[in-house]
């Protein structure tokens, strides 16, 4: 009887405990679905800011499926029917795209095991095949902010990238390997300071209509903002794209049918008034915006592989910051190097001798009034998107008097940091500064530095070539022209340097080392 008693006993505890363990597992299992259903939530809240849903041609997904994984800890997503096109036809069919979402702390989660398509097929009008884009995924990781519902670092690594066209044999294009990168952090109070980085390595391309190729060794991009308001950002675009859904054009009619056409709904006057505070709102959503593209090894040639065109390496270069500021400041750069260009056109010595070989641009805008600017922007949009041609065609007016207005009260400067082109038989380079100033006739005043090394050299060549070079011939006016106005130095490899001051005079005059510059053009 004891021994029945002390099993009874034993099973009576391990039915309990058995409970509370099954209680324990229903509560995780029940805190699992509910968190796949948030991460289901955000990640159609991140689709619907980057398909842009009432755009007619657009990315789009059929649906997002999130379920809890076997390790009991991280989450699989299934994302189907991803493609590019109309709601009727598919350009680029995608297919489905998976991944892992692994929980890192209380507000991140770890992305990784991305399986997409190796390769993804481009249809045209009716579906008819047009091409086929291939390509191979060899690395992907990447960290998710809950709370701000973007990636805060990501990097994707691809090769063997090609695409085909339906009705021409070969590759199209072709690229050894590519990856994008980006690295972000929070920088306080829901705000992203993010770097992207894109390269592409080994790139080539053959354009069908004349057999051309180009080649490129190397392509790299820098894309970066700070202090980005992302979730600002998306309840503004999900804002416009109300506006946009509110007062889409009215579908045509069909072919054949009867009486009046739809008109385009007007706005009223408290969505005129919701738009205006959108347009406002835009310049507080970042502190600075930048983008840098360099490229290495750059070659056309035509379909019997001579080459046309060679570039060492170039760039360009773009950034804005001070956007939330009352004074923003602008800065452009553009830059080359190696520069080689043949054909039957380019032989003449004269051409030759300007090609500019390398050169450099960079350019810095400051004192830009963006609240000013923006607010001419805010009055004019919703008459712009007016159906009534008259109505749009005045805001434009509008908008064109409040920006000169605004513009005419700033106090914008434009810096030219030091620049310089380089040929084969001169160097040319400049440095100033000038203040938009709309009420002179030049717009601007201010001062601009040139200095020309090369110009005998230049004066001499097309004197040689002035007989059979129409070219050479015409250049002789202007380049006596500037030795007229040169003011000769000696640089420090004992060579003459010629020098021009260009002045900009609030009174409307140009002065070239203080002599005027009206009436002395050839």
């Amino acid at each position: 009887m004891r021994s029945y008693r002390s099993i009874l006993c034993r099973g009576a505890i391990s039915v309990v405990l058995a409970g509370f363990l099954l209680s324990g597992c229903g509560d995780k299992g029940a805190e699992q679905q509910k968190q796949a259903g948030e991460i289901t939530k955000g990640i159609e809240d991140y689709l619907t800011l980057v398909e842009g849903p009432n755009l007619p041609v657009r990315l789009r997904h059929d649906k997002v499926t999130v379920t809890p994984a076997e390790d009991g800890k991280s989450y699989l997503v299934a994302i189907t029917g991803v493609r590019y096109g109309t709601d009727k036809e598919t350009n680029v069919a995608f297919g489905e795209i998976d991944y892992r979402l692994a929980p890192q702390g209380d507000d991140q989660y770890q992305v990784s095991d991305l399986k997409v398509p190796s390769e993804v097929a481009v249809t045209g009008a009716g579906g008819k095949p047009e091409g086929a884009v291939k390509f191979e995924t060899t690395a992907f990781t990447a960290t998710w902010s809950k709370p701000l519902q973007n990636f805060l670092k990501f990097d994707w690594q691809v090769k063997d990238i090609s695409a085909t066209a339906a009705d021409k044999p070969g590759e199209v294009f072709k690229v050894a390997t590519a990856s994008i990168t980006g690295d972000g952090k929070e920088n306080g109070k829901g705000l992203l300071d993010q770097i992207s980085k894109i390269t592409f390595n080994g790139f080539s391309a053959i354009d069908p209509s004349d057999n051309t190729t180009v080649k490129l060794d190397k392509l790299t991009g820098n894309i970066g903002f700070e202090q980005l308001d992302f979730v600002a950002y998306r309840q503004t675009m999900a804002k416009i794209s109300e506006f946009s859904a509110k007062y889409a054009p009215p579908a045509p009619p069909a072919a054949g049918a009867t009486g009046t056409p739809p008109e385009m709904p007007k706005i009223t006057e408290e969505d005129r008034k919701a738009l205006a505070d959108l347009v406002r709102g835009f310049p507080k959503l970042m502190a600075s915006y930048s983008y840098d593209f360099s490229a290495e090894g750059l070659t056309v040639a035509d379909e019997k592989g001579d080459v046309m065109v060679h570039l060492n390496q170039g760039g360009i270069g773009f950034g804005l910051k001070g956007i939330n500021t009352d004074k923003a400041e602008m800065d452009f750069n553009i830059k080359h190097d190696g520069l080689t260009v043949t054909g039957p056109e380019l032989q003449d010595p004269m051409l030759k001798a300007v090609l500019p070989k390398s050169g450099n641009l960079a350019l810095v805008a400051t004192d830009l009034p963006v609240p000013t600017l923006v607010e001419g922007v805010a009055q004019a949009l919703p008459d712009l998107a007016n159906p009534d041609p008259q109505v749009s065609q005045g805001a434009q007016f509008m908008l064109m008097g409040s920006m000169m207005s605004a513009l005419s009260k700033s106090t914008i400067k434009l810096r030219i940091d030091p620049s310089a082109i380089q040929t084969e038989k001169a160097q040319l380079s400049a440095d100033g500064e000038l203040k938009l100033a709309l009420e002179t006739p030049q717009k601007a005043v201010g001062v601009v530095n040139f200095a020309l090394l090369g110009l005998d050299d230049l004066m001499a060549l097309a004197g040689s070539l002035a007989q059979q070079s129409p070219d050479a011939a015409q250049a002789i006016g202007m380049l006596q022209m500037l030795q007229g106005l040169a003011q000769r130095e000696t640089g420090t490899d004992g060579k003459p340097v010629d020098k021009f001051k260009l002045d900009l005079t609030e009174t409307g005059a140009v002065l070239v080392n203080g002599k005027p510059l009206n009436g002395m053009a050839p």
